[in-house]
């Protein structure tokens, strides 16, 4: 093998490395999978049907019948695709996301619906129902249900990202363009 073709495939092998999650971790297949119409080829199936949440990566390299990197690029394709998580990384995540939300929603409860918002938000989600089971909505405040949270960290990071899109069109209508700028500036301080 040439050394720079070497040096090509040992850049891409520890990109692979760096976006998969540690090999001691279990993974867990996505509710999402039975909702999904995701063309997949034979060896994503093959690497799917491994997945009984309680293998670990190394279990699963070990049954794979494909090679190391292939059953690695079939996980991480299979988690880019949101059919695979990893809870730990979804909790993390989930508690990220909604102590960033809380900041917000602490600084606008007063005059902003923001329950409603998060309500539509989630009802409008096509995973509604796990939503519905991993995010509390409190009096002052969301709280994430981590026993519930059956989600990968694309579709976490989407849901938020919507959450927030709706507080602010909310926070449009509701509030002056001089109590959002406050708002603003205490968030990024």
């Amino acid at each position: 093998m040439e050394k720079r073709t070497f040096i090509r495939s040992k850049v891409k092998v520890e990109k692979l490395f760096e976006k998969l999650p540690p090999f001691d971790k279990v993974l867990l297949k996505s509710p999402l999978l039975g909702k999904s119409k995701i063309a997949m080829r034979k060896s994503d199936w093959q690497i799917l049907s491994l997945v009984d949440g309680r293998k670990n990566i190394y279990q699963i390299l070990a049954d794979s019948p494909l090679s190391m990197l292939e059953t690695l690029h079939s996980i991480q394709w299979l988690m880019n695709a949101g059919l695979l998580f990893e809870k730990d990384i979804s909790i993390k995540l989930m508690e990220s996301k909604v102590n960033r939300v809380n900041r917000l929603i602490s600084l606008i409860k007063e005059k902003v619906d923001w329950k409603k918002m998060v309500k539509e938000t989630i009802s409008n989600f096509r995973v509604e129902e796990i939503l519905k089971e991993a995010v509390e909505i409190g009096d002052e405040e969301i709280k994430i249900n981590r026993d519930k949270i059956f989600l990968n960290a694309r579709v976490i990071e989407n849901f938020f990202i919507e959450l927030y899109d709706n507080l602010f069109h909310e926070m449009e209508r509701s509030l002056t363009e001089e109590e959002i700028k406050k708002i603003i500036n205490v968030l990024k301080g």
